[in-house]
């Protein structure tokens, strides 16, 4: 409330107008995009600084929690995601929530003129928060606000060679966005980092304990995409090496193609099995027993007992290299997926198609880390990659509503591969400075 001493000290302070702040304690609603967030960000941050005798309910639980103060004052967390209706209280959100929740909070702040706060990095770009408070003179601009940028340099608590690597990983825009707190303009090249002389490497054989990955975007009329990937276990460099990129082809065509690059083509995929180590018992007289087909080799002690087993593929039977760990698909594609599973025996996880993380998680492994490397490269056998990633643009024509700036929707499909495995694989941990 207006009349306690802090408030009075703060207000004075800030230049602040204490007229605009109710007399006594009051609610102020606490917001989080989700309530995990609620519950290991937000509630954390404010019970540092609750006074003693401060009451809680369902401080550590999913849904509302309540802080009951001494004094009155009551302190409500909610989260984005439980929608629009369920808002009331003044408001601290914190990081960028959808307009029409932060358009509910805010009718609840009517009868006290109450303010509403956000603190947030500015990772979506020119979004309705940027236009209906820092844009001043634009269309839709509210002049009774006021915009703070916090540079991640003046915070004495994060030393500077740390922070130097922490932001290295990211592209320009994201990293004006974490370090100077910039709304940024994406106009151009989706990724303009992207470069043939430091993305594009040799092609050469994948080793085998690489783990391998794979991405499907589907399409008919408009081109389906497969892409191959390998992690370098040694330095977390991802190689995109091998592509299939086709338009006018059936789901089935597809399947079969991606088949018939991964069956091993001297047993067709269907090796003889052993019970125990099948090699464990190979001689230079069994191998021999192979005679002039080079691709076969015999094992065991008796005749009665010797098996067959294909020599190109004894690492990974019936494959000509190791199967992915997972293989990510289109979510949109829900029947073409279940007919890769129930008709190919092609199993795949549906993508997170968030697209503006899933672009943060491609540039931040584009992005040279201190060593001058990047953790995405493509070979360049992958011609449709690399062709997409120096086409791939943002979509500069104008949008109705409040919509994050989105790349184009054209020659994509190889770029939403790319974005659907290195979101799945976005390296833990971010840095981004918020108040």
């Amino acid at each position: 409330g207006r009349d306690h001493r802090a408030v009075i000290a703060w207000a004075r302070l800030n230049g602040f107008d204490l007229g605009r702040i109710q007399q006594g304690p009051g609610t102020v609603c606490c917001s989080a995009l989700t309530s995990n967030d609620s519950i290991r960000i937000q509630r954390e941050k404010v019970a540092a600084y609750l006074p003693a005798g401060t009451e809680w309910s369902n401080r550590r639980g999913h849904g509302e929690a309540v802080a009951r103060l001494p004094n009155g004052g009551l302190l409500l967390f909610k989260s984005n995601d439980q929608g629009p209706r369920s808002y009331q209280g003044t408001a601290w959100m914190d990081e960028e929530h959808d307009e029409a929740v932060f358009n509910e909070a805010r009718m609840r702040l009517a009868d006290h003129a109450g303010l509403a706060v956000f603190t947030m990095t500015p990772l979506k770009g020119r979004t309705w928060v940027w236009k209906r408070f820092t844009n001043a003179g634009g269309e839709g601009y509210e002049g009774d606000c006021g915009a703070y940028a916090l540079n991640s340099r003046d915070n004495p608590h994060v030393p500077q060679d740390y922070l130097d690597k922490l932001l290295a990983k990211y592209g320009p825009h994201e990293r004006a966005a974490r370090e100077r707190g910039e709304f940024t303009a994406l106009e151009g090249r989706v990724f303009d980092d992207f470069s043939r002389t430091t993305h594009v490497v040799p092609a050469f054989p994948i080793p085998l304990d690489w783990p391998r990955y794979q991405g499907w975007d589907f399409g008919t009329r408009n081109p389906a995409c497969v892409l191959w990937f390998a992690l370098d276990p040694s330095d977390d460099v991802l190689h995109v090496y091998r592509a299939h990129h086709r338009a006018g082809w059936t789901v089935k065509e597809h399947a079969e193609h991606v088949l018939a690059v991964e069956t091993c083509p001297s047993c067709k995929g269907e090796p003889e099995r052993h019970l125990g180590d099948p090699f464990e018992d190979v001689s230079r007289d069994s191998f021999e027993q192979a005679g002039e087909d080079a691709n076969l080799y015999a094992f065991g002690s008796g005749a009665r007992h010797v098996q067959w087993v294909c020599r190109s593929c004894r690492p990974h039977p019936g494959r000509t290299e190791p199967e992915p760990e997972w293989r990510v698909a289109d979510p949109a594609g829900k029947g073409d997926r279940k007919t890769l599973s129930r008709h190919h025996d092609i199993k795949t996880v549906a993508a997170r198609n968030e697209v503006r993380p899933g672009l943060n998680a491609v540039a931040e492994r584009l992005a040279l880390d201190v060593e001058g490397r990047p953790h995405l490269v493509v070979h360049d056998c992958c011609h449709p990659v690399i062709d997409e990633f120096e086409g791939y643009i943002w979509d500069t024509t104008k949008r109705k509503g409040n919509d994050a700036d989105v790349p184009l929707k054209l020659n994509d499909h190889a770029m939403d591969v790319v974005r659907y495995a290195c979101f799945r694989l976005a390296r833990a941990g971010s840095f981004g400075a918020t108040a």
